[in-house]
């Protein structure tokens, strides 16, 4: 029972083979870094995250410059929102070992998750320099030009459309099927507790089963109750998760599936999947704002509102009368209260979107609201605000503005979804960005009864939350520029009163 036989069984794809003599060795209190490193790695494929963040740490002891358990602490490190270490870290991996694409990349994907998107961009082409075909990092690099006006919506959309060329696309099409129900199959890494859970959970059980035949292939690292609510569904629930790119697309024609439908887009992993004509018609929807830039994906299913302009996009667009997403409620949701500024007798705004999201343009916006509103807080939460530095970052920001911290609270991550939606009942009115826009917060935000103020823009991203308000007949909170959504927020704040007769939950 040696090392290198355990290495040879990872390499070879016996993870469980290799995982038991790695973890031999080191109950043996073995000292060598690489043993460390590939059970963080393993325990990392098995979805323990806090064992994986343990190994890579107990590598870096024994050797402080292993580059694999550095950039792999990194990742580890950004996903559970401690982001200022996970740069450190990424850093020096890419010091140690600066033709690397895939650190590049992970290291632009940590600067992205700061806010800090002119060095993300940077790093993604540094890393695209290095490996023209590292398509994650292209898909990476995609998703970061959404959170800022940097581009024009045109330049985005070449941006996309150079993806297809980057990976080779063969438009191409298959023959149709003939069967007696149409057979739909949904391709997602999210049938889990997630954003995209919240709004495919309904579409999965109204489907109408005597005309559709439904699938569902999981891509998931770590599935959970959600993973296996969906699991017991009048469906064929098939995991993806340990086959390659050309073994999907061979099960999904084996399956014959007439609709394929991506819930991925470029936060997925498997358009590669789409990019090889896995179904007679295939379709993006609701996981990614923009479009695939795919030649292959025929369709992208949004809504009237949302892309009332048009739209750059690769697909043919299905502009739905209603509303394009279906929010189903979470079970755990805190019980409705009165606005906390009858209690607290000032206005407290809030906002529960990512850290990208909130962009210099965006926060001084709401210093302006701050501002004008005496004695009114912002509270911020996010899982980035584990992280000190971030916070004191933002902090900074607005005392540079004469702000005082006293009018701002900053909370990090919630283990439960019930703490987290406990957090509503501190906020009176609700914040949205801009040009992303919140889709889950914003659904959030209506279901625990609070108001959301948001800025009406030109792209899909920037039109999500104006889409939600039309639809649930509070289209008066929705601005046509900042000075007006301003002047909305100032308004709602003035009446307490009024903001505690609104009841308006969605369910």
């Amino acid at each position: 029972m040696s090392k290198e036989k355990a290495i040879d069984l990872f390499c070879s794809g016996k993870k469980e083979e290799a995982f038991k003599i790695f973890r031999a060795l080191a109950d043996k209190n073995i000292e060598d870094a690489d043993v460390f490193c590939h059970l963080g790695i393993l325990y990392e494929n098995k979805g323990d995250f806090p064992s994986a963040i343990k190994y890579y740490n107990k590598a870096l002891e024994l050797d402080s410059n292993l580059v694999p358990a550095l950039a792999n602490l990194g990742n580890q490190l950004k996903n559970s929102g401690h982001l200022s270490l996970a740069t450190e870290k990424l850093q020096k991996a890419a010091e140690l070992s600066p033709n690397n694409s895939l650190i590049c990349s992970n290291l632009a994907n940590v600067l992205v998750s700061m806010g800090k998107h002119k060095e993300a961009y940077q790093e993604y082409l540094n890393s695209l320099e290095l490996m023209s075909q590292n398509i994650t990092a292209h898909s990476n690099f995609l998703l970061s030009l959404n959170y800022t006006e940097t581009y024009s919506p045109e330049e985005i959309y070449n941006f996309h459309s150079n993806y297809s060329e980057s990976i080779g696309e063969i438009e191409s099409s298959l023959p149709s099927y003939d069967h007696n129900k149409i057979r739909v199959a949904y391709v997602s890494g999210d049938f889990k507790r997630h954003s995209v859970a919240y709004f495919i959970e309904g579409i999965l059980h109204y489907h109408d089963k005597d005309k559709f035949e439904i699938y569902c292939y999981s891509d998931v690292v770590k599935p959970d109750i959600i993973t296996e609510k969906i699991q017991k569904m009048d469906l064929t629930f098939k995991n993806i998760k340990p086959l390659r790119d050309k073994e999907v697309h061979d099960l999904i024609k084996s399956d014959e599936i007439d609709i394929l439908v991506d819930l991925g887009g470029h936060t997925g992993k498997r358009l590669q999947v789409f990019a090889q004509r896995s179904a007679p018609v295939q379709i993006s929807y609701l996981g990614y704002g923009n479009t695939t830039g795919l030649k292959n994906m025929d369709y992208r299913i949004v809504d009237e509102d949302t892309d009332k302009v048009n739209s750059f996009a690769s697909e043919e667009l299905i502009r739905l009368k209603r509303p394009f997403i279906a929010f189903c409620p979470p079970e755990d949701s805190a019980e409705i209260i009165d606005t906390p500024a009858v209690k607290n007798k000032y206005v407290t705004f809030g906002s529960f979107n990512n850290l990208p999201k909130l962009t210099d343009e965006v926060l001084r916006l709401w210093m302006r609201i701050l501002k004008k509103v005496p004695n009114s807080k912002l509270l911020l939460k996010t899982r980035a605000f584990v992280d000190e530095n971030i916070k004191s970052t933002i902090i900074e920001k607005f005392n540079s503005r004469g702000i005082g911290s006293d009018r701002l609270t900053l909370l990090g991550y919630e283990s439960t979804l019930g703490d987290h939606l406990l957090n509503y009942r501190k906020i009176d009115i609700a914040l949205d960005p801009f040009p992303y826009n919140g889709t889950t917060t914003t659904c959030e935000a209506l279901h625990m009864s609070v108001p959301v103020i948001c800025l009406e823009g030109e792209t899909h991203i920037a039109r999500v939350s104006t889409s939600i308000l039309n639809s649930v007949g509070l289209s008066s909170l929705v601005a046509v520029d900042k000075n007006d959504y301003v002047n909305k927020a100032v308004q709602l704040a003035s009446d307490i009163n009024f903001l505690n007769k609104l009841n308006f939950k969605i369910s």
